[in-house]
């Protein structure tokens, strides 16, 4: 990995995964959630016109990424609405607390590429490797 973080997708039989990396976890949770938006639309840049508050608690780690993008799955699909920043900080005892920042989208701007069904718990992990947190989860399309 030459940049200190990021996230990439990969193919998985007939589904996809995504692979995300940082410094710190909340890099990971961050990377994951933007790689997710990235790969389900396409357009112009999403403006932060409209903040929200997102709080989620899990048994463990893997549970809370999986919820976690779960949650962006919900905005796009459930609510129209795109992510396009996000600020996230984990606590303890897998606690997450995120603003993120985005807009209604617009058919003329913001085209879905992509139908993600859904999050899988099968196969997703996070783990601390040396100096950085990696994160895999699978993609149900």
């Amino acid at each position: 990995m030459s940049e200190s973080k990021g996230c990439r997708t990969f193919d998985h039989g007939g589904d996809a995964g995504l692979f995300a990396w940082g410094p710190r976890l909340e890099d990971v949770f961050e990377q994951a959630f933007l790689g997710l938006v990235d790969y389900i639309v396409e357009g112009q840049q999403v403006r932060p016109q409209e903040e929200r508050s997102i709080r989620l608690e899990a048994p463990d780690g893997e549970s809370l990424l999986v919820e976690w993008l779960g949650e962006a799955l919900f905005l796009i699909d459930g609510e129209g609405w795109l992510p396009g920043r996000v600020k996230v900080k984990v606590g303890e005892g897998f606690s997450l607390e995120a603003k993120v920042w985005g807009e209604a989208i617009d058919p003329e701007c913001h085209w879905i590429i992509r139908d993600v069904k859904a999050v899988t718990y099968h196969g997703s992990k996070l783990l601390r490797e040396g100096d950085a947190w990696q994160a895999k989860v699978v993609l149900d399309l």
